[in-house]
């Protein structure tokens, strides 16, 4: 009886491992990553927001919004969450 019982709690040990290695810690690196990128943001940095829209920002309108410059006289006003990355120095 012993035997089964370690059996089903080494097997569900390893399913908790294995559901932390492969879901949550990825989800926890993207998340800080994305953190980092926000809070390093400056005027002039060229992002890729969450839709696909490349721009330049422009300002910062309060904590949680960031004016980006996506044409000559055209900026849009977008929520820091919706910057998805910086864009690469091989695409500027």
């Amino acid at each position: 009886m012993d035997s089964v019982l370690w059996g089903k709690t080494i097997s569900l040990g390893a399913m908790v491992f294995a559901f932390y290695v492969f879901v949550l810690r990825p989800q926890r690196q993207e998340m800080l990553r994305h953190r980092k990128i926000v809070a390093e943001l400056k005027k002039g940095d060229q992002i890729i927001t969450a839709g696909g829209l490349v721009g330049t920002v422009a300002g910062f309108k309060g904590e949680h919004f960031v004016s980006i410059r996506v044409a000559e006289g055209v900026e849009v006003l977008l929520r820091k969450d919706g910057i998805d990355a910086l864009l690469p120095e091989a695409l500027r």
